[in-house]
């Protein structure tokens, strides 16, 4: 048994979902990519009790989880008190599966200090309650790379993962987040979902022919034009359902007004990352991304925002 681990992970960039009806029996699903260059780094070390340093909002919610994690294992099997120093973290409420990240983060570390080295993704999210809509964000946990959820068939369940493949490692993404906008979440995330018209059937066909017969493909053979257009329309059918909740195609005004200048200097792969309001763009190399970061902070639509540039991240968390 360790004494101590770190544990590194990536974030999600979530380019949309397939369902959300009565009429359709798998709710939600969808398709992402895991990235690397934003994530979370967790140093857990045994100590005589339990002890949270670091950037304090992550820290809250890392005693919450430790919290979660400790009331589901029973008493003769708890992990041993610990302190978790929180050395990197990834910017909350912004589209890019923090929570998750973290929760399944902070389980990990408690497993491997009691001994657990290779407890699968999906038990890890039940012990501190994750996986509540998407899957995404546990599967890529667990392996990276470009993802399908097939969507939950009940509540209590983690959607499965029925698609994943190496997304290009060439390719970019260049992320942009505005500072003073934060996505749905928590309450406000479950009073959306319920107060939302049923996603037409018709949409979640066009979505499944777009994901299935053009999206993944692309990814699998590394075609960057056909992959562009194909996230760009799967994001732009997405966000025309959200809509009438979230304001626009895009969560932030200034990304609805940047994603079209955007699109008009070529870079044509464009979405909202879950309830956003991070924007992200595909590049074809790190050429491009540079190039298109250069532009980004001189425009005046990204004056308030934290701009990365990000590679794919084709394998799951890592553990030292």
């Amino acid at each position: 048994m360790t004494d101590e681990v770190v544990v590194e992970t990536g974030a999600r960039l979530h380019f949309g979902l397939l369902a959300h009806s009565p009429q359709i029996k798998r709710q939600f699903g969808g398709a992402g990519v895991m990235v690397s260059g934003i994530g979370y780094r967790l140093r857990g070390t045994v100590a005589d009790v339990d002890k949270i340093l670091g950037e304090e909002r992550a820290a809250q919610r890392v005693r919450r989880f430790v919290g979660i994690y400790r009331e589901s294992i029973p008493s003769g099997q708890q992990p041993p008190p610990c302190r978790i120093d929180l050395e990197q973290v990834i910017p909350p409420h912004a589209g890019l599966g923090s929570g998750t990240q973290l929760g399944l983060a902070v389980a990990r570390v408690l497993a491997v200090l009691s001994g657990e080295s290779a407890t699968p993704a999906v038990p890890l999210a039940e012990r501190v309650g994750r996986g509540l809509r998407s899957g995404l964000g546990i599967h890529g946990f667990e392996r990276g790379g470009f993802l399908i959820d097939g969507g939950k068939r009940s509540t209590d369940v983690v959607a499965p993962l029925v698609g994943n493949a190496e997304f290009p490692s060439d390719w970019r993404f260049i992320l942009v987040t505005p500072k003073e906008f934060s996505g749905l979440s928590g309450s406000a995330e479950l009073k959306a979902f319920a107060e939302m018209a049923p996603m037409p059937t018709v949409m979640t066909d066009t979505l499944c022919r777009i994901l299935l017969l053009q999206m993944m493909p692309a990814v699998i053979e590394a075609d960057f034009d056909a992959c562009s257009a194909a996230i760009y329309e799967f994001g732009r059918m997405v966000g025309e359902y959200f809509a009438p909740t979230q304001g626009g195609v895009f969560a932030s005004p200034a990304m609805q007004k940047l994603a079209p200048v955007i699109r008009e200097r070529g870079y044509t792969g464009i979405g909202q990352t879950s309830w956003g309001p991070t924007l992200f763009v595909l590049c074809r190399d790190q050429l491009h991304a540079d190039m298109l970061c250069g532009e980004l902070h001189t425009n005046p639509h990204c004056q308030n925002c934290d701009i990365h540039c990000v590679k794919p991240l084709n394998h799951g968390a890592t553990i030292k």
